[in-house]
């Protein structure tokens, strides 16, 4: 499947697709709470009141406040969050678990990772179909 849009910003690259976001940081970046504000507005301008999956695919080493996580929450329209890495120590100790409470997953490939969003999307789809 084809990005959608691509954004190669400072601190991370982003893949929009129709139904979720890729988002790769950067090696070593240490993330600000102004890449939050722009993941706003690019959530915002491109899934405005439409469900999405958010994929965060762990290639490098980054770092992020935690509290800065607590916005997730925020985001009405997200429906699930996937986290992508091999690292174990990453994959025991993701952080995003503990301020999300919806559907989270954590994969060793970006293609398994799609695919569980699409799943995901249908179902959240045809649960409003029901509605």
């Amino acid at each position: 499947m084809k990005a959608v849009r691509y954004y190669n910003l400072d601190i991370s690259e982003i893949f929009l697709f129709d139904n979720y976001i890729i988002d790769q940081i950067k090696e070593g970046v240490h993330v600000e709470p102004y890449f939050n504000d722009l993941m706003q507005n690019i959530i915002h301008k491109y899934y405005y009141n439409k469900p999405f999956v958010y994929i965060t695919n762990r290639v490098f080493s980054d770092s992020i406040n935690p509290s800065d996580y607590t916005e997730i929450k925020g985001i009405n329209n997200l429906i699930a969050f996937a986290v992508v890495t091999t690292d174990k120590i990453v994959n025991k100790n993701t952080k995003e678990k503990h301020f999300f409470n919806k559907a989270y997953k954590i994969f060793n490939t970006i293609d398994e990772a799609m695919f569980w969003s699409d799943d995901i999307f249908l179902i959240k789809q045809a649960e409003i179909n029901r509605c």
